[in-house]
């Protein structure tokens, strides 16, 4: 018998509807005021920030309600098909990525942090993908017993929402369309 252990729960919906028009026009009233920035010691092919230091709260200083109720409700959603139960979620830290043409982000990790996420706010389907890093990658190192990828790609679609493991690598691979995709990246820890 095959056991699955050690699996990585990541939750990911489509945020469509009322729900879905309320968090875009929210985000649509604060957009032409929003600054962004990058890190010194960047490469100029990484994409920008509204907070390079990750130590402020983009939705909580832009009022964006509708998406904060919505990152809680489904983050508790992720926590009950998790296993968990009575944790009361948090965001501690959120800011704006926008990623342009052959732009892209470092593998990293937010491993501080209870969960990680996104919201994506405008995007292609066809541009940039959010690479995840295998977690068991240590395992593919005997090709003849385990069958399995470094990686794995999630094209998402704009009005989508990712949850997962703030320890696990990702990163926002290179930007090949001409068109902006911003999102709304954000830490969370579990009270």
């Amino acid at each position: 018998m095959k056991l699955d252990i050690f699996s990585t729960p990541i939750w990911r919906t489509h945020i469509i509807g009322f729900e879905y028009s309320r968090i875009q026009n929210e985000i649509d009233q604060c957009y032409d005021n929003v600054l962004f920035e990058k890190k010194k010691e960047w490469e100029t092919n990484i994409q920008s920030l509204t907070d390079s230091t990750f130590s402020k709260n983009f939705i909580k200083d832009n009022n964006l309600k509708n998406l904060e109720k919505s990152i809680i409700k489904y983050t508790n959603d992720y926590i009950k098909e998790s296993g968990g139960n009575g944790i009361n979620p948090k965001i501690i830290s959120s800011w704006m990525t926008k990623t342009e043409y052959l732009q892209h982000s470092h593998v990293h990790d937010h491993n501080a942090f209870d969960i990680a996420g996104v919201y994506y706010y405008k995007k292609d389907f066809q541009d940039a993908g959010f690479e995840i890093i295998n977690p068991t990658s240590g395992n593919l190192a005997n090709k003849k017993i385990v069958n399995a990828s470094t990686t794995l790609t999630l094209f998402c679609k704009q009005g989508e929402l990712l949850l997962f493991p703030g320890w696990l690598l990702h990163r926002v691979k290179e930007q090949y369309i001409d068109i902006e995709r911003l999102s709304i990246s954000f830490n969370i820890n579990l009270e």
